[in-house]
């Protein structure tokens, strides 16, 4: 996390089953514990590595981005740590199945 770089330095990279493909019948988003909104999520099944992060057989990397204004929320009200915490980030999918 580097927010003071710019645009969206903030981020959490998930590694997900391959049977979560978000582009055919999922809708995917990300929420952080304590700021109530969610977030667009970038990567799909193509991508295996990010970041010293090697994403296994059967998996692949999503990477949600936090706007900066949002990490400095964060730092504002003293709950930058909140953001180090792995248990803050959720990643949700959304079934788009009729």
């Amino acid at each position: 996390m580097r927010p003071w770089l710019g645009g969206h330095h903030v981020y959490a990279s998930f590694m997900v089953p391959t049977r979560y493909t978000p582009r055919t019948k999922y809708e995917v988003t990300m929420v952080v514990r304590g700021f109530d909104h969610a977030f667009v999520v970038r990567g799909g099944p193509d991508e295996q590595y990010a970041d010293d992060v090697f994403a296994g057989p059967g998996y692949y990397l999503l990477h949600g981005y936090l706007p900066t204004r949002v990490a400095l929320w964060f730092l504002v009200h003293a709950r930058f740590g909140d953001l180090q915490d792995p248990c803050s980030w959720t990643l949700v999918f959304i079934d788009q199945s009729p």
